[in-house]
């Protein structure tokens, strides 16, 4: 890590400040089962409740974000799709994340198993 690196490895100076308020939005959302309205992002960011209210509507149309029954926003169903594309790596498929657990399975149980 460079010395000017923050801890959390992020060089600052490096970012956008848009995504990065985005990601904070989504952050809190994500720890908030119940979700969160536009004020209590607004005030515990401490951003304007227009900026909010702009980056909100963005994710919602991408379906990021919806708004729940209650009116706060919690995470969408965009989210789960772009999870599913998650790469570990470039040369690690599920059959390489999966040969010590099959091979395992296989021992304990006496039948061959296979992904």
């Amino acid at each position: 890590m460079k010395s000017n690196e923050p801890a959390d490895g992020r060089r600052e100076g490096n970012q956008v400040p848009v995504i990065e308020r985005m990601l904070d939005i989504l952050e809190i959302i994500e720890r908030r089962s119940e979700g969160a309205n536009i004020r209590e992002l607004s005030d515990f960011l401490e951003m304007p409740r227009s900026t909010v209210y702009r980056i909100l509507n963005t994710l919602e149309a991408r379906g990021i974000v919806r708004r729940g029954i209650s009116g706060a926003y919690i995470l969408g169903p965009r989210l789960l799709s772009l999870a599913a594309n998650v790469s570990i790596g470039p040369s690690v498929g599920m059959a390489d994340v999966a040969i010590a657990h099959l091979e395992r399975l296989s021992l304990m149980t006496g039948e061959a198993s296979k992904l």
